[in-house]
């Protein structure tokens, strides 16, 4: 039995709304900050308080995001073609998210690389 329509379009707006504000979230700390106005010590500096706030915030939205959409696709579970779409959508929110951790984690080792370097030579 389909879940209700109502109940439905609400889960695809929640799920719209959720995955917006997480990639808006990300592209403002993208471009939020122009890295040619600072010196490098001071844009690291402000990107990593801003970024602070953000790292419990940002992927606890990206969950909320994937659960919304997996609870759609069992809510779609008898039209093929419209649960297929979700469990696309659901893998390919589950991809940027490991691709980000990835990511962060590079960037996060070149920075204790770099750190470590500049405080031997100090």
């Amino acid at each position: 039995m389909p879940i209700p329509s109502l109940l439905s379009n609400a889960g695809r707006v929640a799920a719209i709304i959720v995955a917006a504000l997480l990639a808006g979230s990300m592209f403002a700390v993208w471009r939020g900050y122009d890295f040619a106005s600072y010196t490098p010590a001071t844009y690291l500096e402000v990107h990593k308080l801003a970024v602070t706030g953000l790292n419990a915030l940002l992927p606890v939205m990206g969950l909320v995001s994937i659960a919304l959409v997996i609870a759609l696709a069992v809510g779609a579970r008898y039209d093929p073609r419209r649960m297929a779409c979700y469990i696309v959508a659901a893998v390919l929110l589950a991809s940027a998210g490991l691709v980000t951790i990835a990511a962060l984690t590079m960037v996060g080792l070149v920075l204790l690389v770099v750190t470590a370097l500049n405080d031997r030579r100090v």
